[in-house]
């Protein structure tokens, strides 16, 4: 089977990857490496923060999020929400680790997984 459009595209943006945020995202794919489960509060909070500030995507800045003040909401709202889908989260995590690069027979299952934590 041959390489796909996709696949292709992908390819060339590893190849391409812009080296003025390659320390900044290092550290964050670091800091996700080192601690890949979502079972504990300050780890699951302190990836949610720092990915979100660090992308301009605040999780604070959904909708929904305007009944809470400051760190209340991470602690009262996300902790809770991320704690109670974290084990099947991490599974279909997992699952997603053993291909490798993007596959187009596992887009549906990305998709799948990026709306579950949606």
């Amino acid at each position: 089977m041959g390489v796909t459009e996709v696949e292709k595209q992908y390819r060339e943006y590893l190849a391409h990857r812009n080296s003025r945020w390659e320390f900044g995202n290092s550290i964050l794919y670091k800091m996700c490496e080192d601690n890949p489960l979502h079972n504990e509060a300050d780890v699951v909070i302190g990836k949610i923060w720092l990915i979100g500030r660090s992308y301009a995507a605040a999780i604070e800045r959904r909708k929904h999020a305007d009944n809470y003040q400051g760190d209340d909401f991470y602690y009262d709202a996300v902790a809770p929400k991320m704690l109670g889908i974290g084990d099947e989260l991490d599974k279909r995590i997992e699952s997603l680790k053993n291909t490798t690069g993007i596959i187009v027979d596992c887009v549906p299952e990305i998709l799948s997984t990026h709306k579950f934590l949606m």
